[in-house]
């Protein structure tokens, strides 16, 4: 799949990077695409497609390895909704993680002085990112794309079999965690449904609000991006789904969804209503993550003893397998077929002495 990358150029002026940020299945995947198609690029190492996105991730394989390795050295994976470790920004394991990835920048984008990143993990892993950037000397621009929650929780679930209300959990997470770094910073808010309904209206917002309408080109190349648009992979649309869990936490994400679409226009009136539900989320967070944690933890237990388990199964199949063999070449040696008659004769002996004690 063609990744549009511009000529590169040396400059030692300060770099622009466009950061898509978004729940996973949020539709990222499309945005970070047409974004591309402005002749933005995206580095050159990029995961592949697969089932799940038949028309590509658009995101750089090495830096979403290294951003679920980090995730993963807290004990925790992209879809744990509890808090990262405290001071996790300043750990060992942080400042690992930031080395690797300004490798990645320095060899994928040293000489571009406009490039765009998207991975979902980046939404909990924002304040490395802005250090990240900071000696990357470059000022991220961003973009959070919204889709709806019942959207998002019914994909998750049909993928990955998660619980509706831990992906509640999860989109909230995935939207309020960057609002400390996004709300300075140049910022705009869209929706999967908006893309769908009026991309070309989305893309004139997007360059208004981040300032990229200089670009020369920017928010054309329409044909290409209705080519993207792929109407039979919108699954799982919310007009199908009246309710999934009929929680309280679903009534909550769904009335912030709403303030959403219906001040898409204003993100500071948006970024002051998510200050006020990032509030409640750190409220029940202190009730909620000791939970979840355990939770998390039997799991991984339990995950550990089925392993264990399998693991013997694997080496009794072994055993199995090389006994097969052993007797398969015993069965084609010329031993065996020299020894065939003598084995006849001893069964027909066995069989009289049956039929004799049998008599008797």
């Amino acid at each position: 799949m063609l990744n549009i990358t511009p000529s590169s150029k040396n400059t030692n002026e300060t770099k622009t990077c466009i950061v898509i940020l978004g729940m996973h299945r949020s539709g990222s995947s499309l945005l970070t695409r047409m974004i591309n198609l402005q002749g933005i690029p995206l580095g050159k190492s990029l995961l592949p497609p697969n089932s799940d996105n038949p028309k590509g991730f658009f995101e750089h394989k090495d830096i979403v390895r290294y951003n679920e390795d980090l995730l993963n050295n807290f004990g925790m994976t992209w879809s744990h909704p509890v808090d990262l470790p405290e001071n996790w920004a300043k750990s060992a394991q942080a400042q690992f993680s930031r080395n690797l990835i300004l490798e990645v920048l320095n060899k994928e984008f040293a000489s571009q002085p406009l490039f765009a990143i998207k991975d979902p993990r980046m939404c909990r892993l924002l304040e490395m990112w802005e250090a990240i950037f900071v000696e990357f000397n470059t000022n991220p621009k961003y973009i959070t794309i919204v889709r709806h929650p019942l959207e998002v929780a019914s994909s998750l679930y049909d993928r990955d079999k998660i619980n509706y209300d831990i992906s509640y959990l999860l989109w909230l997470r995935y939207l309020l965690e960057p609002l400390a770094f996004t709300t300075p910073r140049p910022h705009t808010y869209v929706t999967y449904s908006g893309i769908l309904q009026n991309f070309q209206m989305v893309l004139a917002k997007i360059g208004q609000d981040l300032d990229l309408n200089k670009l020369s080109g920017f928010g054309h190349n329409n044909y290409a991006i209705s080519a993207e648009i792929d109407e039979n992979l919108y699954r799982n649309r919310s007009s199908n789904l009246k309710s999934l869990s009929g929680s309280a936490l679903e009534n909550h994400v769904l009335n912030i969804y709403d303030f959403i679409q219906n001040n898409i226009n204003d993100t500071g009136t948006i970024n002051q209503n998510l200050q006020n539900a990032n509030s409640w989320l750190s409220n029940i967070s202190q009730i909620l993550d000791p939970i979840l944690v355990h939770f998390y933890n039997e799991i991984s237990l339990r995950d550990e003893v089925i392993i264990n388990h399998q693991e013997e199964l694997l080496a009794s199949f072994r055993e199995i397998d090389k006994r097969d063999k052993d007797l398969s070449d015993l069965y084609n040696s010329a031993t065996w077929r020299l020894t065939e008659p003598i084995r006849k004769l001893n069964r027909k002996l066995v069989k009289k002495f049956q039929d004799f004690n049998q008599n008797s």
